[in-house]
């Protein structure tokens, strides 16, 4: 795939090629030898796994005004499969609220909320194992 002679002791691959296998699977291995003076190569380590940290993506469906009571469904999907995100944790603040919950196993959650303030609402999400997201809603 990739062999890449330097002089420094530390060296990271472009990993921005899409349609590449081991890119979209999540899974690259990689092995190292050392080189010396006369270019002679040594003996390589143990292939050793690193893994991509999956993203998630936040979605909202509804309409919020201040002084309201509304219900929002908020979702949660894989942004690679679009499938849902179970058990992700929903952190809501800003515009006079402040709740925390999660998701079902089919990745979203219904809310009713009151937003006591005008500015912005942020509702982010997180899950082991996924890099963490979030959303900004203007509330009026």
């Amino acid at each position: 795939m990739e062999r890449v002679v330097t002089d420094n002791t530390a060296y990271a691959p472009s990993l921005e090629y899409r349609g590449r296998r081991d890119l979209d699977t999540g899974r690259l291995y990689w092995r190292v030898a050392a080189l010396d003076e006369g270019n002679n190569e040594g003996d390589y380590t143990r292939p050793q796994l690193i893994t991509r940290i999956r993203r998630m993506e936040v979605s909202v469906k509804g309409t919020l005004r201040r002084g309201r009571s509304s219900r929002v469904m908020i979702s949660v999907s894989n942004f690679e499969t679009a499938a849902g995100v179970s058990r992700a944790r929903i952190r809501i603040s800003g515009a006079g609220v402040r709740r925390r919950t999660t998701t079902t196993r089919f990745g979203w959650t219904r809310l009713a909320l009151r937003p006591t303030r005008r500015g912005y609402l942020v509702i982010s999400a997180s899950r082991r194992g996924y890099q963490g997201a979030s959303i900004r809603l203007r509330i009026r």
